[in-house]
């Protein structure tokens, strides 16, 4: 019915209302509590179901609700701990209201939120606002408890906390600022004083990062200046910088300390004294005596001479000399009547001399140890060879070579048994190459060479071995060889006579037995067994019987071959072979199997397939394809490969057969039917 004849207190049951609207309703419409429904879904309503509340729901959820209380407006999330936000069209969120307790002021990646209170619009339309910078972490500022007092400022503790504080017009404590300070008079002096009894004048600064106290002006010392910088840079207006020192009398007479003249054309450093108490300078003009001082890069150009022979030495055991410089042919002479001398020899090296020239006065070169109990092989003295600015470094600049003398056992008052070792280095530090006991043994640790046709002998038979140049050995009496002591390498067999026939088990080889050195004869029968031995596992089998009914074109496991079965391992159980463990390789598997397709095999396009699978997988396969019009058919395909198998990998048979009448085939059993392989040696 039409919506105008609704007036009064008509009512509606269960009728259908087509295209209506509230202003076709004749008088208001009391919907009782009933929710409206807003939308198509049904999950977004408004109701009045709770007196003097309008709650609104979206999507299925009652989201705020319209309230009063003491006639206030109460607009309330209806559910627990979610927030009320305004946002723009865009997305972004300008207000807040958290349910954590604070309104948030935000305006998204377009800028930082903002506060503005606007004046009296009779005075216009400024405001004052309040917004956030670009900071690196989130504070809260806390308001005083109090408003204060006049005149006061706002300041924080630096943790947040806010609080009134007066202005101090003492200058007890001037604060940092972020820029230069001028303090400057147009007239007059500038004056600082530090009133208080001995108050000191304290300069401070920043050198870097670190705080540092440059200059303190100490009252309680006379105003002493104290400088921790430790220089003072005097600059001039064009005279020479200067110090003066007065005297200790009204400043009657000054020590001036001056800088050099611009004529030097150098910057140089006085040191002080700093030991020895209390000194005075010595001048260019002083006549003064120098006891005990230390004289650096001094220039002598005549003698250093003691005051009388032995009263006088060249360093101490404390403060030594580091280096001596002497001219070309430059000596050394040693003793009351200089017998024994060390002289230059001019780009060559060193002389060591004993200029006596009566009989018997050699020169004697002396090596000796401070040692006060040698024991077995230490060192008692050494000469060695370096070439330690070699440029390509590493091994060249390492001890090339050396000789030695080591200390064979611990010395006592009946023994000092002592080897010479010779070292020589290859790519190394030298070691030693050759030792000569103290009982005169010679050992080296390499070959001895010696000339063409030279000889090797003793003492009652000097040449007993020759050796020609090339390399042929002489002896002068029949060598005897120890039992066993020549090695195979040695035996020359070319000459020797051909056995003439086949092997047999009984011949024998020689054996080096366990590679270690023995040798031993071995029976050609022990060999064949080592050499067959390891060509196993091996297994194979015949089909004992057929297998019919192979669904067709599906591959099938072949299984039963178990006539005339071979099983070195005991690891084929007619079906499937598993690699036993420790007997992985190289392994040869085949596969022949016969199918027959029978009276019903199709005219045309039959085909065969063997298969070897590995793990599940085939690895192989062999297929024959039949074309004609024959009605039965028989035929023999064939797989086989040479695999890589591991330990507990399985071999198993499979086939695949097809033919065009869509009827099942058998496999046949006997020997058209076998299954096998081994593992394979010297691959």
């Amino acid at each position: 019915m039409a919506l105008s004849t609704i007036s009064g207190t008509t009512g509606i049951t269960d009728a259908t209302i087509t295209s209506a609207k509230l202003a076709d309703f004749a008088a208001a419409v009391d919907l009782n509590g009933v929710e409206l429904i807003l939308d198509a879904d049904q999950d977004t309503s408004i109701t009045a179901d709770t007196d003097d509340r309008i709650d609104f729901k979206i999507a299925g959820v009652e989201h705020f609700s319209f309230s009063n209380s003491s006639g206030d407006t109460i607009i309330k999330p209806m559910v627990d701990a979610k927030d009320i936000k305004f946002q723009q069209f865009d997305g972004r969120t300008l207000l807040d209201i958290n349910d954590g307790g604070f309104v948030g002021i935000a305006n998204g990646a377009t800028g930082a939120g903002a506060i503005r209170i606007f004046e009296d619009t009779d005075n216009g339309s400024n405001y004052v606002g309040l917004t956030a910078g670009s900071i690196s972490s989130s504070f809260t500022l806390t308001l005083p408890t109090a408003d204060g007092s006049s005149g006061q400022f706002l300041k924080t503790d630096g943790s947040g906390a806010l609080s009134f504080d007066t202005v101090s017009s003492a200058a007890d404590d001037l604060t940092t600022g972020d820029a230069a300070v001028t303090i400057a008079t147009s007239s007059g002096n500038i004056t600082i004083d530090a009133q208080a009894g001995d108050a000191d004048i304290i300069f401070k600064g920043t050198d870097g990062s670190s705080d540092i106290t440059p200059m303190t002006l100490d009252m309680s010392d006379a105003g002493a200046l104290l400088l921790t910088g430790g220089k003072i840079d005097l600059k001039n207006a064009g005279t020479r910088s200067k110090i003066l020192f007065y005297c200790e009398s009204s400043n009657a007479h000054a020590q001036t300390l001056q800088a050099a003249p611009h004529s030097e054309s150098a910057s140089n450093t006085l040191t002080l004294p700093s030991t020895g108490g209390n000194v005075d300078l010595v001048s260019t003009a002083s006549t003064a005596t120098l006891t005990n001082k230390t004289l650096t890069s001094p220039q002598i150009t005549t003698s250093i001479i003691p005051s009388s022979a032995d009263g006088a030495t060249l360093g101490s055991a404390s403060a030594e000399f580091s280096d001596l410089f002497l001219a070309d042919a430059g000596t050394i002479q040693f003793g009351n009547d200089q017998e024994i001398t060390l002289t230059h020899d001019a780009d060559v090296g060193l002389k060591l001399k004993h200029t006596a020239t009566a009989d018997d006065k050699p020169i004697v070169l002396t090596l000796q140890t401070g040692e006060t109990d040698m024991a077995a092989n230490d060192v008692m003295g050494a000469i060695r060879f370096q070439a330690p600015d070699e440029g390509t470094g590493t091994d060249a600049i390492l001890v090339a070579a050396a000789i030695q003398a080591v200390s064979e056992g611990d010395f006592s008052s009946s023994n000092n048994a002592t080897r010479l070792e010779f070292h020589t280095g290859a790519s190394e530090a030298a070691s030693s190459k050759m030792t000569l006991s103290s009982a005169g043994l010679l050992t080296i640790s390499d070959d001895l060479v010696i000339k063409d046709g030279g000889t090797i002998g003793v003492a009652s038979d000097a040449d007993s071995i020759t050796i020609a140049s090339n390399g042929a050995v002489t002896f002068s009496q029949t060598p005897v060889f120890p039992d066993g002591s020549l090695a195979l390498a040695d035996l020359d067999i070319d000459g020797g006579t051909d056995i003439g026939a086949d092997l047999a088990d009984a011949d024998l080889f020689i054996v080096d037995d366990g590679a270690g050195g023995t040798n031993r004869k071995v029976a050609a029968s022990r060999i064949k067994t080592y050499i067959g031995a390891e060509n196993t596992p091996a297994f194979a089998g015949k089909k004992a019987s057929g297998q019919s009914g192979i669904s067709r074109a599906t591959f099938t496991k072949v299984t039963g071959f178990t006539n005339s079965e071979i099983d070195t391992d005991t690891a084929f159980d007619g079906t499937t072979f598993t690699v036993p463990s420790g007997k992985g390789g190289k392994y040869y598997i085949f596969l022949q199997l016969y199918a027959d397709y029978g009276s019903n095999a199709g005219s045309d396009g039959e085909y065969s397939i063997a298969a070897i699978y590995v793990n599940g997988s085939s690895v192989s396969n062999g297929l024959i394809e039949l074309q004609g019009s024959a009605n039965y058919i028989q035929t023999s395909v064939f797989a086989h490969v040479m695999i890589d198998l591991s330990a507990g990998d399985t071999v198993e048979a499979y086939v695949y057969l097809k033919d065009e009448n869509g009827n099942t085939a058998d496999v046949a059993g006997g020997v058209a039917s076998q299954f096998g392989g081994y593992r394979l040696i010297g691959v």
